[in-house]
């Protein structure tokens, strides 16, 4: 198991596989979505990992009534786990970074704004520091 998958999704991993749980953050991650107590054959969770694996994880989650004596579904802020977000978009732009493209290349290969690609390059990447600072270790000079 991955320790890399963020709360909800280790869970789910434990219980249904972390293939599964990676296609739920692919599919759903980053918004809010249902888990029923009993999902349908043609429930979209059904149809993604299969009714069996959908039926075990929903169980799992469910949770009981004030009387006890049924269960309930539940609301999950699916995270976009480890392949979405910005983590993803960082790999991207730094691997591309470092094959030689322009900023602007890597930008509309990567979906995203000049700017972002100019932001995460000077985060991280750049070679060439600016200069209008001078580095704290560097001495005045005498003068």
């Amino acid at each position: 198991m991955k320790p890399y998958l963020p709360g909800i999704l280790m869970e789910i991993a434990e219980i249904v596989g972390e293939g599964n749980a990676l296609a739920i953050a692919k599919e759903k991650g980053g918004g809010r979505c249902h888990f029923p107590a009993a999902p349908a054959p043609d429930h979209w969770l059904s149809m993604l990992i299969g009714h069996s694996s959908a039926c075990k994880l929903c169980q799992e989650l469910a949770i009981g009534t004030a009387s006890g004596n049924r269960l309930r579904g539940i609301y999950v802020d699916v995270p976009l786990g480890p392949s979405g977000s910005r983590a993803e978009t960082h790999r991207q732009i730094d691997k591309l970074h470092r094959s030689g493209k322009s900023q602007e290349q890597i930008a509309r290969e990567c979906g995203v704004s000049r700017r972002t690609v100019q932001r995460r390059l000077g985060d991280h990447m750049s070679d060439d520091p600016d200069r209008r600072q001078p580095s704290l270790f560097d001495l005045p000079k005498a003068g």
